[in-house]
């Protein structure tokens, strides 16, 4: 072998070795790789405003006897306030409301209970608030929950010549979906069922003493809302 064909032999080496360290080099330089978007977070306070119907089916009653169940319904609608924090899928909220409220029916009783065609026995809720915890699981922009706390309502009770208008308080419990339409703004779909118990009224006519007369005042609410979370 001569002097140059080792010569070309040794060139031809050193460029494998070369190429060989600049392969490695490359394999092992980091790769660019797009920033990834956050994921949405329910995390923060919201105002909102809600809307819907209500349902409920009262009765009257007095020592002497009672009217039959009859059926409430009406329009409802109102204001929303609240906070969520979120940790990984878990979300805890506070939430409290008011709605006006046009949830009213009537009947016609029996002449002994003091209803009759010109004296018709009536349920109406004026109003009513809650202070509700919310717990949900988010799925990115969609939040399942379940809610329950305390309900103030607004009550009107008329049993001829009796029409007494108080604020009772019970509980409430129900649940629901919300999504994020936007950053700041979500949407919302929620039943709630609200009982106060019994409210107690003047019934003179009926049983001769006043505070003898109640109704049992319950009843159920669906209602959409937006939401703009700060």
């Amino acid at each position: 072998m001569n002097l140059r064909t080792i010569f070309a032999a040794a060139v031809a080496a050193l460029g494998l070795v070369q190429f060989a360290a600049a392969a490695d080099i490359a394999a092992k330089a980091p790769v660019y790789k797009a920033p990834v978007a956050p994921a949405f977070s329910w995390t923060g306070f919201y105002v909102g405003a809600t809307a819907g119907g209500g349902w409920g089916d009262p009765h009257h009653a007095v020592p002497a006897g009672a009217s039959p169940d009859f059926t409430m319904k009406g329009a409802v609608g109102g204001a929303t306030v609240g906070f969520n924090w979120q940790y990984n899928q878990l979300v805890l909220g506070v939430e409290g409301d008011w709605s006006w409220s046009g949830i009213d029916g009537n009947t016609v009783s029996t002449a002994a209970f003091g209803c009759g065609p010109a004296n018709i026995c009536e349920t109406d809720v004026r109003s009513f608030a809650t202070l509700r915890g919310r717990a949900g699981i988010a799925f990115d922009r969609w939040l399942v929950f379940g809610t329950g706390g305390t309900a103030w309502t607004r009550l009107r009770g008329v049993n001829p010549p009796s029409d007494s208008t108080t604020t009772y308080n019970g509980w409430t419990a129900g649940g629901g979906v919300e999504y994020a339409l936007f950053d700041h703004i979500s949407l919302k779909v929620e039943y709630l069922h609200v009982q106060v118990g019994d409210f107690n009224y003047d019934n003179t006519l009926a049983c001769g003493v006043p505070g003898c007369a109640t109704y049992n005042n319950s009843f159920d609410v669906v209602r959409g809302g937006v939401n703009w979370r700060f």
